[in-house]
């Protein structure tokens, strides 16, 4: 009895010796955060000096992101009760941050006042130590951070609050995306000229981009929610006028874009994305002219050219923790058109109008 009671004061005194002092810091990951993110799973614990009841600031180079303190601490694992976010943007699944050790902050029964100490779900706080009210509602937690809940008394495969999802939330390490986008429509016409005279046509119109996007997976929130692409674009509308003369109107071209992201994380998965879209570009065109004199009308002559584009928009996008995803875009596209006759002559036409496209993506 006697030497058990020397080992217990022991080993105390031997977990308080390692504990970390206050202004002292450590590089750490997020292993899990919760919806709310007022709970986060890191993976430093007790073998590098935290110790439960331990405060400390979440930093990163741009400066403090969040507060919390230590509910739950295993040799490699800790749980975070955050009791203030700074900037919630910065607090997401595998984000690599520091924490550096400050003072505890003074509990209070009063919620308007300070921080209240609460019992939530099944991790039972101890009444020193605040956990934020909604805290307990981690999820999708690998095996191994399973095991080490249930090691804290957390009831890891046990809680319902754990169990996977059926749609999967998070942040994605893939920072690639082949994408396509389409507008499509296909329509005939007939017309009636009298005497027993008339034409049909077909009216109809392809519009398709595909391309590639790069995201960057960095601590800097602005770069962060940029993203740059690459595409080719390819646009074909036949039309017929009400005489049945059939014309064909095609456009090809390639350019850059950018993109900025709102809402969610540009890297999210499983949580819809808004982001606002600009591209530039140039090309090559086709297009058709007749030319009249007094009632006599030619042929539609063939035309090549060249062009110039932009666009200007705002879009959705969707990814599934795999990579799939989808996208919706809705812009303003403006291109200018040239075209040159053999005389010299020179003629330009400005295309213009809003598009609607939807396609699909893949990200890696």
């Amino acid at each position: 009895m006697k030497k058990g009671l020397i080992l217990i004061v022991f080993l105390v005194y031997a977990m308080n010796s390692m504990a970390l002092e206050v202004d002292e810091k450590l590089t750490l990951r997020l292993i899990k955060v919760s919806k709310t993110k007022k709970t986060v799973l890191i993976n430093r614990g007790l073998e590098d000096g935290l110790v439960e009841g331990d405060h400390a600031k979440f930093f990163l180079t741009t400066g403090v992101v969040a507060r919390g303190v230590v509910v739950k601490a295993s040799p490699t694992r800790s749980i975070w009760s955050v009791y203030r976010v700074i900037d919630r943007e910065a607090v997401f699944k595998d984000k690599v941050m520091n924490l550096k050790i400050t003072k505890g902050m003074k509990l209070s029964e009063d919620q308007t006042k300070d921080i209240v100490a609460e019992k939530q779900g099944d991790i039972d706080v101890p009444p020193a130590i605040a956990l934020a009210p909604g805290a307990n509602d981690l999820d999708q937690l690998k095996d191994e951070d399973k095991r080490e809940l249930e090691a804290l008394g957390g009831g890891g495969s046990t809680d319902n609050s754990m169990r996977s999802s059926d749609v999967s939330i998070g942040i994605s390490r893939k920072t690639v995306e082949v994408f396509g986008l389409l507008n499509f429509n296909n329509m005939s016409s007939s017309s009636d000229l009298g005497d027993g005279i008339t034409t049909t046509g077909t009216n109809a119109s392809l519009d398709f981009s595909f391309g590639i996007e790069k995201y960057f997976d960095s601590q800097s929130k602005a770069l962060r929610n940029f993203s740059m692409s690459a595409f080719f674009h390819k646009s074909t509308h036949e039309a017929v006028g009400i005489s049945g003369t059939q014309v064909s109107l095609d456009a090809f071209g390639y350019g850059v874009g950018a993109n900025y992201h709102f809402i969610a994380d540009a890297l999210s998965y499983g949580r819809g994305i808004g982001f606002a879209n600009f591209t530039i570009g140039v090309g090559s065109t086709q297009d058709s002219i007749s030319f009249q004199t007094n009632t006599v009308s030619s042929d539609p002559q063939s035309l090549d050219g060249n062009s110039t584009f932009f666009s200007v928009g705002m879009g959705f996008k969707f990814f599934l923790k795999d990579g799939l995803g989808a996208r919706a875009l809705l812009d303003w596209y403006q291109r200018g058109e040239k075209y040159a006759l053999d005389d010299g002559t020179e003629y330009t036409k400005t295309v213009s109008g809003p598009r609607v496209q939807v396609g699909i993506g893949y990200r890696w």
